[in-house]
């Protein structure tokens, strides 16, 4: 993904602190499973702001659209993201009012090599401004896989949305509850509500997971009942061979030629099926792969654990037919009518 959403809590309604909000961060950053804080008016998998930028050495006319994060101090070291050049937002350097932190995408949209210390036009209401990139971070994903990334950058600002918390992970109730505490005491009329990152991010997939499950079900279904039919078909076919294995076993064919036998035909129906499946599988997932912009490739070897296993569950659906034709006793077999 680019960044760690692991373990990050997402308080909600940041502003309901107020003058406090300074005091909660600094406050609970002293409680041992809590590493870093940061309050943001964005974050990755939510909706942010789109303006229009002018970098530095383009004309007048000229203008990229740019995906733009207003964050805190500490957002890029909360959320893990990493640096490829130039540093993050300091509390040391009090121009980072007015500073950019810009991700490899956009250095590549405006055909930039050396993007820390050029500059960029903001538009804003009162007039445009000119900002200072300070670093370039390696892009990561802010929004669903099915798109690709995007323009972005990272400006300071000071009316936050949320303050993400990232936490150790050993003992997350007692964590949930000092940051709960501390907020009843500094908002006591606001209610403390929180989820995690990696759960917000995971709605955007809400949509496939729910295609998944469909589809996991409706398979386990089609198995259940493909094994009945080659259970039945097992059955009859070994009732319908009986005098036939009664007269191998008595010319000296084994159990394991008898089970072969039985099992042989049911085999090269599910090559068949198998042979037929498989391109048509192929066409449908690399249809439905399209929808992401970044994606995996489908290997042979799926396709080839896919068929052993189908034989697999054939084999074992028909086995028990197979085996008890194959133990039965040639003598009643051969008086069978």
């Amino acid at each position: 993904m680019g960044f760690d959403k692991e373990q990050v809590v997402v308080i909600q309604r940041a502003a309901a602190l107020g003058d406090q909000l300074n005091a909660f961060q600094s406050e609970v950053k002293q409680f041992p499973g809590i590493l870093s804080t940061t309050a943001t008016r964005h974050l990755p998998g939510r909706s942010v702001d789109t303006n229009a930028y002018k970098p530095e050495g383009t004309s007048e006319s000229e203008g990229y659209l740019v995906m733009a994060f207003t964050v805190g101090h500490d957002f890029v070291e909360t959320l893990g993201i990493e640096l490829a050049a130039g540093r993050s937002f300091s509390r040391d350097f009090s121009t980072d009012s007015s500073a950019l932190i810009i991700n490899e995408a956009a250095v590549e949209k405006f055909g930039w090599t050396d993007a820390v210390g050029k500059t960029i036009i903001e538009p804003d209401p009162e007039g445009p401004s000119v900002a200072q990139v300070i670093g370039v971070m390696k892009d990561f994903h802010f929004e669903s896989l099915h798109d690709e990334i995007r323009p972005a950058l990272l400006r300071l600002g000071t009316v936050p949305r949320f303050i993400a918390v990232r936490i150790s992970g050993g003992d997350i109730p007692g964590t949930l509850a000092h940051l709960g505490k501390r907020w009843s005491e500094l908002a006591p009329n606001q209610p403390f509500e929180y989820t995690f990152l990696d759960e917000d991010f995971d709605r955007l997939y809400r949509t496939d997971q729910r295609v998944g499950k469909i589809f996991g079900t409706f398979s386990v279904l089609g198995i259940l009942v493909a094994c009945l039919g080659l259970f039945g078909l097992a059955s009859f076919s070994a009732e319908q061979r009986t005098k036939e294995i009664g007269i191998r076993k008595t010319l000296g064919a084994s159990i394991s030629n008898i089970i072969l036998l039985l099992s042989k035909e049911f085999t090269t129906l599910v090559v068949i099926s198998f042979l037929i499946a498989s391109p048509l599988a192929y066409f449908a997932m690399s249809k439905w792969l399209q929808n992401f912009a970044y994606r995996t490739d489908i290997g042979i070897l799926t396709f080839i654990a896919a068929g052993g296993l189908a034989l697999l569950v054939a084999w074992f659906t028909v086995s028990y037919q197979s085996i008890k034709a194959a133990l039965a006793n040639p003598v009643e077999a051969l008086k069978y009518e």
